[in-house]
């Protein structure tokens, strides 16, 4: 929800689907609303929407660049690498963004996979999910 010329979001949802719109919504009525600048920030963690997959996460990360995509958006996900699993990280965190910003550095992602590619590529061959692979 948009209150104050903020968005506030309070929860995630277990849908990934309604988590996106949950973010993309108030980002685009503020954008409609004619701001220059819309920043986001909040914690990526796998266990805060509760999502009964980590598959929905990351399809749910791939998803937020082409949702913005366009608009003048800039979004900070930030990411506790104590307490994510590594893949989490990887997948999560370096696959889908463009850019990191680690020990106050701000860097291109030298494993970026644009988000066509990140469901074709990354996403349907998860190691988990492969018919040998090994559980998170």
């Amino acid at each position: 929800m948009v209150t104050e010329r903020r968005i506030v979001l309070g929860h995630g949802d277990r849908d990934a689907d309604q988590q996106l719109q949950n973010l993309l919504d108030p980002v685009r009525e503020l954008c409609d609303r004619g701001f220059s600048l819309v920043r986001v920030s909040g914690p990526a963690a796998w266990n805060v929407a509760g999502y009964a997959a980590p598959e929905d996460f990351l399809w749910y990360e791939s998803r937020v660049l082409p949702g913005i995509e366009g608009l003048p958006v800039a979004i900070m996900c930030a990411y506790d690498v104590a307490e994510l699993p590594p893949c989490a990280v990887v997948y999560g965190a370096l696959e889908t963004h463009t850019h990191t910003l680690i020990d106050g550095v701000i860097s291109e992602s030298p494993i970026f996979i644009p988000s066509d590619r990140y469901l074709t590529e990354r996403l349907i061959h998860l190691p988990w999910l492969e018919p040998t692979g090994r559980a998170l």
